[in-house]
């Protein structure tokens, strides 16, 4: 039996109906007689067919309407032109217009407007959409154009169900089947745009659960990435809902392979990348979206699915049953597949082994390599070293690569992860960026390699599913020693069974940009050092590759850690091969740049130009792509003269000949924009859109095109703007190497993002943000509130409700810091409640008025009122998480009306409830509980500065906590063998 499922897209549907095309060339082409053979309908070719939104739309054409592919396309076309390219018509026009293009299609088919969907006989492929019932818009329908035997046949029509499947809200307007009390509206189903568990459990229902399935087929609309946004508005509309839609389909699609990647029967196709960064017009060309369409099926790793696909579509006889099938793709089956499944399998387990495990990967972070590999044919010395220390069980077990900034540590560390996939050695990787501190911190960096470790080798997995199962909070813990040692470490020490072939090798790239800006002194680094340092004691059979540059916690770590170290030579030690390998990667440079100027001779530039290329790169193969997307961005023959004639040697040379290039007598509102648009890419705690970015500025649009025109050769202009490498993040900040004009200043650049994050909250806060219609209604069940929150809340305003306090803490105090803090303390705290509560970041607002109560006493100002915010998010944290509007009903008439939050705003909103008798006068006593210990407390000290309790237990252990929050900060110290009577501090603080 064949399946197919059909993701919803609107009209990235196109996309579906290409690759369909492929798929049933592939399906009927006899590769023995080099001609077709067979029907190419899908109906002829499938036994179940189902789909939601658009994907519905087409399961409808192919299904009921038996149409081919082609037919299938121009229909689909017409509907596109017809229903989703105009943009001035109202949900119901809307509706009505696909309505008639449905009917248009029926007649000529030869088929009443009114046919039922459903029909009573079911012969040849059978087929369903999904849709909502407005009364419930979290639960799904099906309707099926076949009868089952748990429900009766659903009155409605083909066209009611197209429009039914289609009416993704606000864009259409919701559609009515039936009539009188049996009457029922529909909208599209939101939760089920990647219908895939529909189709397992559709087939379980209509074949029966001893029915073999020989392939499950998914297609979707692309990775979400391909949205582009609107450059004026931030995410409305169309965009924000099909980008929703997609990240659920790729969302269900991740999941489902998972578990059905490894039965050998699942195919997923989707175009997944290569549309990121192109404009919002791009968004409806059907042009566009076919070319990038067609350049993801001409892949060769697709044409390797399709290889699959073929080999599997001609087995009779599947190897898993539809009963196996539900339980081990179902969302929520409890059940083990089968031992004629499980053989097939590496790893065993239950859905609630993956739910726990899945739960340790950090959501929405790319850890992986934003580099390309080397180039083949260079670096193979290094790559050789590398290769020989990973087959090596005596060789220690951390191989540090270390080098000058721009040698290619980062595409060496990406070549190394492609290799060791290629040989089953593979752990896991992580790639620190400076740009994305906040989030790749070592707790990210563990909770990955446990994550990436438990789904590759089944004997991780049980000891780390053990471990969390005992400990709940270990991947939200702040104690990075206990995360590593009980996620990691641990499992590894007690997997002995894992053959020497399949040894794991971990890579960390870019060990020196964990910390972000704060380098060395972060507490981030620190930790991240401590962990390193015990990955030392594990066996040697557990590889760990290290690159960095040379900073001096690095360097003083590895002074006392066994490691093996590769040092990637630039400068003065350069030799023959490395400069080989940079003339190797200069010429395929030149090669692509010669591609797009064909009036230039072949071997342009001369052997001359080339060597004082190479000579100019000393090693450095960051020089040349910078000098190469220098020749790209201007005339390449008069920029190339200007490059050399000025002897651009070093980097910073280079740097600053671009800056001077680029802007040659600049203004001081040029210097002021450089510094704030290039200070918010180098400083902001996470990077913002284009178009958000300006409206966090205060800039226009073209101020931002005219500094990222002028530094094409340094930066990545896409919807993201991104500094290609960190020697020129380095380059700004040094006032030794900088013109002063482009200088960034850690302190200034930081209190201009402080007081942008503070004017964006001025200008943007307000009551009810979100336009919450009932207090009765929780967060969660709010109808489309996801919209709503994507509509109401843009991307500037989500950034700066989360980090102002982060970026507050860097900044020194002044009056016009001051006077917009305590603006926001007066009349919006309430209102970035609603904020945070509406992006489900409630768990943050504490820490953060820890930080502002901090600040507030440094720079020798009144803490109360700040104090009283901190203990009302603390007491009503989770009413306010789990329903907005109880800030003012129920959070705000509860709290202590005495003290400092009552008395600034209860007089604002008089029409709440009011305490008559026994309301509090003051916070209850007990502001925190820690909790860790597993035997009784014998000693407790506080640290002189009040920041730390340290205490001993007879659980022979000691721990210490942040006073504050009640968090483990550092613990449990290990190695008396009985009870701990007495802990202290010493005077200073700083030993125990």
């Amino acid at each position: 039996m064949a399946n197919r499922v059909l993701d919803s897209g609107g009209i990235r549907g196109l996309s579906q109906l290409e690759i369909m095309s492929h798929i049933m060339h592939c399906l009927t082409w006899d590769s023995k007689s080099g001609e077709f053979n067979g029907s190419d309908l899908p109906y002829d070719r499938f036994d179940l067919i189902g789909g939601s939104g658009t994907g519905g739309l087409i399961a409808i054409l192919f299904v009921k309407l038996r149409m081919s592919v082609e037919e299938a396309s121009d229909a689909f076309c017409d509907i596109i032109k017809r229903v989703f390219d105009p943009q001035d018509i109202s949900a119901v026009q809307r509706m009505e217009v696909l309505r008639e293009c449905m009917e248009n299609i029926l007649k000529k088919k030869g088929l009443p407007v009114d046919l039922r969907l459903t029909e009573k006989e079911q012969e040849g492929c059978a087929g369903f959409v999904v849709a909502s019932p407005t009364t419930n818009a979290k639960s799904t329908v099906c309707f099926r154009t076949y009868l089952v035997r748990r429900q009766p046949p659903s009155p409605i029509t083909v066209v009611e169900a197209v429009l039914a499947t289609c009416a993704t809200q606000p864009e259409f307007a919701p559609v009515t089947s039936g009539s009188g009390h049996k009457a029922r509206a529909y909208i599209a189903a939101s939760g089920a745009v990647n219908p895939i568990h529909e189709v397992i459990a559709e087939a379980h229902l209509l074949f029966g659960g001893d029915t073999a399935v020989a392939l499950l087929l998914s297609v979707g609309v692309g990775h979400p990435g391909i949205i582009s946004l609107p450059q004026d508005g931030g995410e409305v509309g169309l965009h924000t809902l099909t980008r929703g839609m997609m990240q659920d389909c790729e969302q269900r699609a991740q999941e489902i392979e998972e578990r059905m990647g490894r039965v050998g029967i699942y195919s997923r196709f989707s175009v997944d990348q290569g549309m990121q960064n192109n404009h919002a017009g791009q968004f409806d060309d059907l042009g566009w979206i076919t070319a990038q369409t067609e350049d993801y099926l001409g892949r060769h790793e697709t044409g390797e699915i399709f290889d699959l696909l073929a080999q599997r579509f001609g087995t009779e006889n599947g190897s898993i049953t539809l009963d196996q099938l539900r339980h081990a793709g179902g969302p929520s089956a409890p059940s083990q597949v089968a031992s004629n499944v499980q053989k097939s399998l590496e790893i065993l387990i239950t859905n609630q082994d993956d739910e726990i495990i899945a739960k340790l990967k950090p959501k929405d972070l790319e850890c992986e390599s934003q580099v390309e590999m080397c180039l083949k044919g260079t670096r193979e010395d290094i790559l050789e070293e590398i290769r020989k220390w990973a087959g090596d069980v005596d060789a220690p077990n951390i191989l540090w690569i270390n080098g000058y900034p721009g040698v290619g540590k980062s595409a060496i560390a990406s070549t190394i992860v492609e290799e060791l996939r290629s040989s089953n050695r593979f752990g896991s990787s992580f790639f620190f960026r400076r740009e994305r501190a906040s989030a790749m911190t070592p707790n990210a960096l563990w909770r990955t390699v446990a994550h990436d470790l438990s789904q590759r080798y089944s004997s991780v997995r049980r000891h780390v599913v053990a471990a969390l199962n005992k400990d709940t909070s270990l991947p939200t813990t702040p104690n990075i020693d206990s995360l590593f040692r009980e996620l990691v470490y641990e499992p590894l020490t007690k997997s002995d069974d894992i053959p020497i072939d399949k040894l794991p090798v971990i890579v960390l790239d870019a060990l020196d940009e964990c910390g972000g800006i704060d380098g060395w002194r972060s507490d981030h680094r620190k930790k991240l050092m401590r962990t390193l340092k015990s990955w030392s004691s594990l066996s040697r059979r557990f590889k760990l590759v290290v690159t960095s540059r040379w900073e001096e916690d690095v360097e003083r770590l590895f002074l006392t850690t066994s490691h093996y170290p590769i040092e990637v030579i630039s400068g003065e030690k350069v030799d023959s091969v490395s400069s080989s390998d940079i003339r190797t990667f200069l010429l395929h440079e030149l090669r692509q740049l010669l591609d797009r100027y064909p009036s230039l001779p072949s071997d342009w530039p001369g052997e001359e130009a080339i060597v004082r290329l190479i000579n100019g790169a000393n090693g450095i193969f960051i020089w040349i792509k910078t000098v190469v997307k220098l020749l790209e961005s201007g005339e390449p023959r008069r920029t190339l003269r200007q490059v050399i004639s000025n002897g651009a040697g070093s980097m910073a040379e280079l740097y600053t000949w671009i800056l001077h290039a680029s802007f040659p007598k600049p203004n001081t509102g040029d210097t002021k924009d450089f510094q704030a648009v290039l200070g918010a890419i180098i400083f902001a705690k996470e990077p913002l859109d284009v178009a958000s970015l300006a409206h966090f500025l205060s800039v226009h649009g073209s101020t931002i095109e005219y500094i990222c025109n002028g530094l094409r050769s340094v930066l990545d202009y896409g919807i993201i703007l991104r500094i290609r490498h960190q020697s020129f993040v380095d380059f700004l900040l040094d006032s030794k190497e900088c013109p002063p004009s482009f200088l960034l200043d850690n302190g200034r650049e930081t209190r201009n993002l402080t007081l942008c994050c503070l004017n964006t909250m001025k200008r943007h806060l307000k009551f009810n943000i979100c336009e919450l219609e009932s207090s009765y209604v929780r967060n969660q069940d709010v109808p489309n509130l996801a919209l709503q929150v994507d509509k109401c809340i843009p991307p500037y305003l989500s950034y700066s409700s989360r980090y102002w306090t982060s970026h507050l803490a860097e900044t020194s105090s002044d009056n016009e810091v001051y006077d917009s803090v305590k603006y926001f303390m007066d009349h919006q705290f309430l209102w970035w409640l609603e904020v945070i509560s509406l992006i489900k970041q409630m768990n943050i607002g504490s820490n953060m008025l820890y930080s502002l109560i901090g600040w507030l006493r440094k720079a020798n100002q009144d803490d109360s009122l700040a104090t009283d915010m901190q203990k009302f998010v603390a007491g009503f944290a989770s009413v306010i998480s789990q329903s907005t509007p109880h800030i003012y009903i129920s959070a705000l008439a509860f709290a202590p009306r005495c003290l400092g939050v009552s008395k600034q705003y209860l007089s604002h909103y008089p029409r709440t409830l009011t305490v008559r008798s026994g309301g509090n006068n003051s916070w209850p006593s007990i502001q925190n509980i820690c909790t860790g210990h597993e035997a009784g407390i014998t000693s407790v000290d506080i640290s002189p500065d009040g920041k730390r309790i340290v205490s001993g237990s007879r659980d022979y252990t000691i721990r210490v906590w942040d006073a504050e929050t009640g968090q483990t900060v550092l613990g449990p110290l290990q190695g008396h063998t009985s009870s701990v009577w007495s802990v202290s501090f010493s005077p200073d603080g700083k030993r125990i």
